[in-house]
């Protein structure tokens, strides 16, 4: 049971039921349908605790949806960091939310099966181990070394560095309200 009820659209103040219009409306309810909504229309996963705070809420969210829908990162590139961080941070709410999304953007299914069992995967790509390498050395040591730094950048270039280091930051962040308000996937 998730530590914050369902709030409802009826349970909303008007900063609350923008918020809410904004999440519905834009690219995650467009993606995803009726998979954001529970049957009393309350939102599902993290949005629903978004909702508490409005002033956060609203460009937390606008944060992750620019790097799911807008960047120039590859798919797989930001799949594989979204479940490295999912995997670091224990949250079994984004892990069960990017597996399939992640099957679809190319990760396979034995790389997904290797994280989950905490084993080292055999990637597909260079950029797939060097993100996961970085993933190793941002979520225990909380920084980069220059080596990996400077392969990011030749690899991925400038732009879709930022944008990997980034969804590593965003995500661990949602982590982090998805386990305290211990939002289950359902």
């Amino acid at each position: 049971m998730s530590r914050i009820p369902h709030l409802t659209p009826a349970d909303l103040d008007p900063a609350q039921r923008e918020l809410y219009d904004e999440i519905v409306d834009g690219p995650r309810g467009k993606r995803a349908g009726a998979r954001l909504l529970s049957d009393d229309g309350s939102l599902r996963g993290p949005f629903n605790p978004l909702l508490l705070s409005p002033v956060v809420g609203s460009p937390f969210q606008r944060i992750g949806a620019a790097i799911r829908f807008e960047t120039e990162l590859a798919d797989d590139l930001r799949e594989l960091a979204i479940l490295l961080v999912a995997s670091a941070w224990n949250c079994e709410f984004e892990w069960r939310s990017h597996v399939p999304i992640a099957l679809r953007s190319g990760i396979r299914e034995e790389v997904i099966e290797a994280l989950a069992a905490g084993d080292d995967p055999t990637f597909d790509t260079d950029e797939q181990a060097l993100v996961q390498l970085a993933s190793q050395e941002i979520l225990t040591t909380r920084t980069i070394s220059d080596r990996t730094f400077v392969e990011l950048e030749r690899a991925l270039g400038r732009r879709s560095t930022f944008e990997l280091l980034a969804t590593f930051g965003y995500y661990s962040m949602l982590a982090l309200v998805l386990n305290g308000y211990d939002v289950r996937f359902d």
